[in-house]
């Protein structure tokens, strides 16, 4: 999405494959929230994970209409997040370990 803010890059990107975005998209799907900002490192042999983030950064310095994009793509995977519920998709990786 073109938000005008990073029209000067602070330095010069390598990209990512397809596979990368595939990994982050698999990731994504595995947690039972509408937002989840998945940050990776590039490093000498591969990319790294470093963090979840369950807020976008910088949010409140865009202008309304910037804005609005995606708080209704927020709005959208929640609306999606309640169909998976009910319909019996298991978020596996947060089901509890003990039953106690």
């Amino acid at each position: 999405m073109e938000t005008g803010k990073y029209e000067k890059p602070k330095g010069e990107g390598h990209g990512v494959t397809q596979e990368q975005i595939e990994t982050a998209k698999y990731i994504s799907l595995q947690i039972p929230a509408p937002y989840m900002r998945i940050d990776f490192l590039r490093g000498h042999d591969g990319i790294y994970f470093t963090e979840f983030c369950f807020a976008p950064g910088g949010f409140g310095q865009f202008d309304a209409e910037t804005d609005r994009r995606p708080g209704y793509l927020y709005l959208r995977a929640e609306i999606r997040l309640q169909n998976d519920l009910p319909g019996g998709k298991a978020f596996k990786h947060f089901a509890r370990l003990d039953n106690g």
